[in-house]
């Protein structure tokens, strides 16, 4: 399940699976739980894409945070990209009631929680993924897409199961429930 959490958590946000590995271990490294640091994810990527709707207030928070969606292209740039460059402004005003207020509307009260991550992040994506490769806390993504089907898999053997089990024994068991509740009955007749 957390393979396949992994594969499917970061082809939502647009990120690598090594970068989502990388974020995830730079959060355990600051002791920020994982839901935590994801929950800020979570809330930056949609900030990202109001921004990108047009919304004035995501816009307004980005170019407060000094970070650019846009490639030279006129494309939306990487979530992980645009992540690192709000982590450096973040860190840069670490410990600031502007830095807090800032990383709070970006991130929502998450924030709080995961800013102690913030120098890690800010170091950069090839730090980022080369800290964590260094940890052993990399598995490459040959291996994640092998453990999603493996999930994948068991998922469709547990739903036919159940299916053949719900065909195949629920009258037999409702007989013997039926027979031990009889038995019940006239046990603890008053």
């Amino acid at each position: 399940e957390a393979f396949d959490r992994l594969g499917s958590r970061s082809r939502v946000l647009g990120v690598s699976v090594e970068w989502m590995q990388a974020f995830e271990y730079a959060a355990a490294q600051s002791s920020v739980k994982l839901d935590t640091a994801g929950g800020a994810l979570d809330k930056w990527s949609r900030l990202v894409g109001e921004a990108e709707l047009g919304s004035k207030s995501a816009i307004d928070t980005l170019n407060k945070l000094g970070v650019n969606i846009l490639d030279v292209d006129k494309k939306v740039r990487p979530l992980s990209d645009t992540f690192v460059d709000a982590a450096r402004k973040l860190d840069e005003l670490s410990g600031t009631a502007k830095g807090n207020a800032l990383g709070v509307q970006a991130m929502g009260k998450e924030y709080q929680r995961v800013a102690p991550m913030m120098g890690e992040v800010a170091k950069g994506s090839d730090s980022l993924v080369a800290a964590a490769a260094k940890a052993g806390a990399i598995v490459n993504r040959e291996m994640v897409k092998i453990w999603e089907d493996l999930a994948s898999s068991a998922d469709k053997t547990m739903i036919k199961w159940r299916s053949f089990a719900g065909e195949n024994f629920a009258e037999s068991v409702k007989r013997g429930f039926d027979q031990v509740a009889a038995i019940v009955a006239t046990t603890f007749k008053e």
